[in-house]
């Protein structure tokens, strides 16, 4: 599952190596020596810019190292409907595990959709399962697009 070109465009723009860059020609083969220094620049599209300021205030208000159930499936359909995250990747993150797992024969806990967890350390772990396990490439890249934006969101945000 691949995001949206210009969500990729913009993770892409925010990297610190994209920001700028110098360009030093190599002397020619006649052996002289020319050196030009160009500094390239990177212009960000107006929708990459708006996609920064939802992300920004999303993060306000999700603690991904620190999110219940129910906020994470709000989350999930908040982020779907931005399109920051795909279909599949919000079927993964609006799933109630939590709630699926306490009706399972022997579940002895009780079921709290307001507990919270490190959802961003827990699918680093299901990422790490998933290798493990031969998950396919596609789902291994969607859930790789998946941790990069909840690692966005930790920096940005309260995590």
């Amino acid at each position: 599952m691949i995001l949206n070109s210009s969500i990729t465009s913009y993770y892409q723009v925010q990297s610190p190596s994209i920001k700028s860059a110098q360009i030093q020609p190599e002397a020619t083969a006649k052996n002289t020596s020319t050196s030009v220094s160009k500094t390239d620049s990177v212009s960000i599209s107006n929708r990459a810019k708006d996609l920064a300021g939802i992300e920004r205030e999303l993060a306000s208000r999700y603690d991904v190292t620190n999110l219940s159930e129910n906020e994470r499936i709000a989350m999930s359909h908040e982020l779907l409907d931005n399109k920051l995250i795909t279909p599949a990747q919000h079927a993964v993150m609006s799933f109630p595990i939590e709630e699926a797992v306490s009706h399972m024969p022997g579940y002895e806990g009780i079921y709290d959709p307001n507990k919270k967890v490190d959802y961003l350390q827990q699918q680093i772990a299901q990422l790490s399962f998933a290798r493990s396990g031969g998950a396919s490439s596609q789902e291994l890249q969607s859930r790789e697009e998946l941790i990069s934006l909840l690692e966005i969101f930790k920096e940005y945000g309260k995590g």
